[in-house]
């Protein structure tokens, strides 16, 4: 009996942990819909350092959805995705390519957003999961090529990851309770 019970609480302590670990995973991303798409500046000039960059995404995620704003004479426009935008921090991870080159090797940075200049105005995307690995973007936009990229972290959600972990350590505590008694 109490080998099944501690086989059983094993189990469930193992599907946590799984669950925590499946919660920071990667997306695939599909660039042709427009579910992850924040929205655009225009213009994004001058050309723009990690800085200017960050601050442009924090401006735009202010925004309300479906409209546009003019702030510091550039036009931010906000797609209608309606999600709650965390600040881009830059004493996290980012990447910067200024190669013009649509894919962005980002290895294990998970980004939230990636940032890409296509003649005059910005793009910008955003993933909650984070974008990793080789992120293609597209070769164009509003008839313009691709000048350069950025991928910007942000202050990670923790959240899930400590109820999940919580979890997990209740099931091994009361397990070993069961076992010891």
């Amino acid at each position: 009996m109490k080998l099944k019970f501690a086989t059983a609480c094993v189990a469930i302590a193992g599907l946590a942990v799984a669950l925590a670990a499946k919660s920071e995973a990667s997306l695939q991303v599909n660039w042709t819909g427009a579910t992850k798409f924040v929205g655009t500046v225009d213009p994004d000039a001058p050309p723009g350092s990690l800085v200017a960059e960050a601050d442009k995404i924090n401006k735009m995620i202010g925004v309300l959805p479906s409209t546009s704003e003019v702030i510091d004479s550039k036009t931010y426009t906000r797609s209608d995705l309606d999600v709650l935008f965390d600040p881009v921090d830059l004493n996290l991870d980012y990447f910067k390519q200024d190669n013009g080159n649509t894919t962005l090797s980002l290895g294990n940075l998970a980004a939230q957003y990636i940032f890409g200049k296509y003649g005059n105005v910005g793009y910008v995307w955003y993933c909650e999961e984070g974008f990793t690995g080789d992120i293609v973007l597209p070769a164009t936009a509003g008839g313009n090529g691709l000048s350069h990229s950025s991928a910007f972290n942000v202050v990670p959600e923790a959240g899930s990851l400590i109820v999940w972990g919580g979890l997990a350590l209740t099931g091994l505590c009361l397990c070993r309770r069961k076992l010891v008694s």
